[in-house]
């Protein structure tokens, strides 16, 4: 197992297949559908559903089930023709979200790309996640994140959720200036993981990640082409695939995500270079690097920048 001391002193883990390729989740003959966990993904407003989409589209991509879209009956029909592989279901107000969380057996949610910070997704937040069973994982990501800033909402000590903010989105998180954040952002993720008991990928040059006990691990991938809107979307929605299969903790499915799409970044950069890349090239690397994931050797796909 590959550490490090950084310059804080902290021990950080490099992210490594070696660590948790025995918790990765192998495809078995008897497998179908059903048995291969099930992502809902709380659908954006109709100005922002290519989050959403790009979040569905990584998490269909990690083997899982299936993936739902909760959508309104604006955004219905947007997400019915921009994306078909996704199950969607319309949902307009809460009484219908607590019907269909008691009936649908789910085993991830996602919550955030897309969303936008307005009164009625905040309101949505504060009835929703109250009904989230707290042995479920749960991704939070952008304007999720936001939201839990601006209402003052606490996660519960829930070692089950997962939260993925940019230093922005940690800035406000914990209420510490950007400028400190920048230059202490692994001191800064791993106080909020403890304090909050939950884990925290705070994405940057490299991503961290920090478990509820203070574990740290250090993706081995920096790439500035990663640096563009919906970028995000596709690790929230790898996180969300990975933990939604039963053989693999939040912990670990949020390990494996971050390497997966740094790896993904590396095949894309290479083709386009990191000015040109392109988001969406990023989604279509994904399967590459998960095959290159399960033929790994000893060393074979590391990168040396850490």
């Amino acid at each position: 197992m590959p550490v490090m001391q950084n310059t804080h002193g902290y021990k950080i883990i490099k992210n490594s297949p070696n660590l948790w390729l025995k918790h990765f989740p192998w495809k078995r003959i008897s497998g179908h559908k059903y048995s291969r966990g099930r992502v809902v993904i709380f659908g954006g407003k109709k100005e922002f559903t290519g989050a959403t989409i790009l979040s569905a589209q990584s998490a269909l991509r990690t083997g899982v089930g299936s993936v739902k879209i909760i959508c309104s009956k604006d955004t219905l029909i947007i997400y019915s023709l921009k994306f078909a592989s996704a199950l969607k279901v319309e949902i307009n107000n809460i009484i219908e979200l607590e019907d269909f969380l008691k009936r649908e057996k789910i085993t991830s949610v996602l919550i955030g790309p897309g969303l936008s910070v307005t009164k009625e997704s905040e309101s949505l937040l504060k009835n929703l996640l109250p009904e989230i069973p707290r042995n479920l994982p749960l991704i939070l990501d952008a304007d999720a994140l936001n939201i839990i800033s601006n209402i003052g909402m606490d996660f519960k000590h829930n070692e089950n959720i997962v939260v993925t903010p940019h230093i922005g989105e940690l800035e406000k998180l914990t209420g510490i200036k950007k400028d400190y954040i920048i230059e202490n952002r692994l001191s800064v993720a791993k106080d909020l993981a403890i304090k909050e008991k939950i884990n925290v990928v705070a994405k940057g040059a490299p991503t961290i990640i920090v478990s509820p006990s203070g574990e740290t691990f250090i993706s081995p991938w920096i790439n500035s082409g990663l640096s563009k809107a919906g970028s995000g979307d596709i690790l929230s929605g790898l996180i969300a695939g990975l933990s939604a299969q039963k053989e693999i903790s939040i912990l670990n499915a949020s390990i494996i995500g971050v390497f997966v799409h740094g790896l993904a970044g590396k095949y894309t950069k290479k083709r386009f270079g990191e000015r040109s890349m392109r988001i969406i090239d990023i989604v279509k690397e994904i399967p590459k690097s998960f095959i290159d994931v399960e033929n790994y050797k000893d060393g074979e796909i590391l990168v040396k920048e850490l």
